[in-house]
């Protein structure tokens, strides 16, 4: 089993839409690491189903936007979502 952390980073669009997927995982000493693939799939498309992302702006003017949500992972369980 695995302990490390995953971040999921991606694009809110101006219209609400996310895309743009990159996942990065690390172990507890920071070293980056492969992950099973059908894992990160699986949390990509559970954020895919969340809905009413806040949409970015400047002077009134939605923009597209960058999220990250990171997991902290001990022995393959979720411990943390931030």
């Amino acid at each position: 089993s695995f302990s490390g952390f995953l971040t999921i980073r991606f694009v809110v669009s101006c219209n609400g839409k996310t895309g743009r997927f990159r996942a990065k995982m690390v172990n507890i000493y920071l070293k980056e690491i492969e992950f099973r693939k059908d894992k990160i799939e699986f949390l990509i498309n559970c954020l895919k189903s969340l809905n009413d992302w806040n949409v970015g702006s400047s002077k009134g003017v939605a923009l597209n936007s960058y999220y990250q949500i990171n997991f902290k992972i001990n022995k393959g369980l979720i411990l943390d979502i931030y």
